[in-house]
């Protein structure tokens, strides 16, 4: 159970290798909603409606991500990540499967809820038949937040399947310049940006 620190030293080892590369790197991005998705009507406000914003509003906010990886997205769901059921995590598991198994992508990223992120990583991790990086990214505040932690996770994310090393580490998850390993994940905290971690890392 390991847990990464992605710091400015780190990234750059991970991009500069991905541009000497002949072919870019495919990530796609599935959406699901929740916070990260989710917006206010004042940016300094803690209320937000959870899922109101699309796959293509979350991509555009992190343009550096398409000078990484070839991105691509689409929409699973957009609610409120204590709604997911069953058979939202069905369609889910074969939605990951498929690109990683049968599309030809490096990697996966779902933008999802913080309250059943740990359950959604441990369902993956039995369920996805790949050593490619799945990589679960959620955020604290919504995206209309004047200090908004999504596009930064959503970022880190990105470059997650660039990295080499990140294969066969299985299912984590991105928050505050972390990955964690989907085994150790577990929501502590109600407000911290790094609320879905791993409490005791080895780093």
């Amino acid at each position: 159970m390991r847990i990464f620190k992605i710091t400015f030293l780190t990234l750059m080892a991970v991009v500069m290798p991905a541009a000497a590369m002949a072919q870019t790197p495919r990530s796609r991005i599935i959406a699901a909603g929740d916070t990260i998705a989710g917006v206010s009507a004042s940016s300094t406000g803690s209320a937000y409606g959870a899922g109101q914003a699309d796959i293509l509003s979350l991509t555009e906010a992190v343009p550096q991500g398409k000078d990484i990886a070839d991105v691509t997205g689409g929409q699973l769901a957009n609610a409120d990540s204590q709604d997911m059921n069953d058979e939202v995590w069905l369609k889910l598991a074969k939605r990951v499967d498929d690109p990683l198994n049968r599309e030809g992508y490096d990697g996966v990223l779902i933008t999802h809820g913080t309250d059943t992120m740990e359950d959604t990583a441990c369902l993956l991790s039995l369920t996805v038949h790949s050593d490619k990086p799945v990589v679960l990214v959620g955020a604290m505040r919504p995206s209309t937040a004047a200090f908004a932690d999504g596009p930064a996770n959503l970022y880190n994310g990105v470059c997650t399947p660039v990295d080499l090393s990140s294969e066969g580490h299985g299912v984590a998850a991105c928050m505050k310049n972390e990955l964690s390993s989907a085994k150790a994940l577990i929501k502590y905290h109600t407000t911290d940006r790094s609320a879905s971690a791993n409490q005791d890392p080895t780093t």
